[in-house]
């Protein structure tokens, strides 16, 4: 889950290119590197530690015309990275927010708890824009913003890396769109990611959380993904509870890396 709450691989500058991974805003100042390091690093052990690959990757997040990153104030998202991290941390970035990583084996399909979920295609923009907002931001939406974020979940939806992704919405008894997330897996036998997660303000501690929690990682599993991985950050008690809730186990928190102006 992420503070800003922009859905992964909705929010590029650009189109999603294909490569080792891709980069996700976090909000106007921030991106998180999620897809490179939950997929290409654990997927390929051997590049945990590759030099040439982290100082490659510190390149491009530092040469703003390669339209990665702006200039200026940066955060970025490198676990599992070790040898990223220190060359960031070697040339300018430092330690930022914590995060908690949750893993939950998918060797058994996960329970369903009675509420109904459904796959969100394009012509559900509207909804999931709507919760994810209430979800992340808290405050209304202006006519621009809105119409901006409807726009970039439409880039995700439609792009090529969501030809590994799935979106789906919970809704109560009543029919309304009440907690929403994507799914992203990385192949068969390999670990699937869920982000984001949100469940609307007005619709909280009613265990929506966890059900929308529980369908993502089936969704993973009918993707024939190995187990379903998902972050919150250290200080979000409420998230916390949400995924142990779920069945995930909290892994060793993790400081995100930033980048000053």
């Amino acid at each position: 889950m992420t503070s800003a709450g922009i859905p992964c691989g909705a929010c590029l500058r650009q189109p999603p290119r294909p490569g080792p991974g891709y980069a996700t805003e976090r909000s106007s100042r921030s991106v998180s590197w999620t897809a490179l390091t939950y997929f290409a690093w654990p997927s390929t052990p051997d590049l945990r530690d590759d030099d040439d690959l982290a100082r490659q990757i510190l390149t491009d997040l530092n040469t703003p015309e390669r339209g990665l990153l702006a200039a200026g104030e940066a955060t970025i998202e490198a676990r599992g990275a070790q040898q990223l991290r220190r060359v960031l941390l070697q040339h300018g970035w430092q330690d930022s927010d914590t995060w908690t990583p949750f893993s939950r084996s998918l060797r058994d399909p996960p329970e369903h708890v009675g509420v109904r979920v459904d796959e969100m295609g394009a012509d559900r923009a509207e909804d999931w824009v709507a919760v994810h907002s209430s979800a992340f931001r808290g405050t209304q939406l202006t006519e621009p913003d809105r119409s901006r974020l409807v726009q970039k979940w439409l880039t995700m939806v439609t792009g090529p890396v969501y030809s590994r992704g799935c979106s789906l919405a919970a809704f109560d008894e009543q029919g309304v769109t009440v907690a929403v997330t994507t799914v992203w897996s990385a192949g068969p036998h390999r670990p699937g990611l869920i982000e984001p997660m949100g469940v609307h303000r007005d619709h909280r501690g009613q265990g929506y959380g966890r059900a929308i929690t529980l369908a993502a990682a089936a969704a993973l599993h009918r993707m024939g993904s190995s187990s379903a991985i998902v972050c919150a950050e250290s200080s979000n008690a409420g998230a916390l509870a949400t995924y142990a809730s779920a069945g995930f186990e909290a892994g060793k928190p993790v400081p995100d890396l930033c980048r000053n102006a």
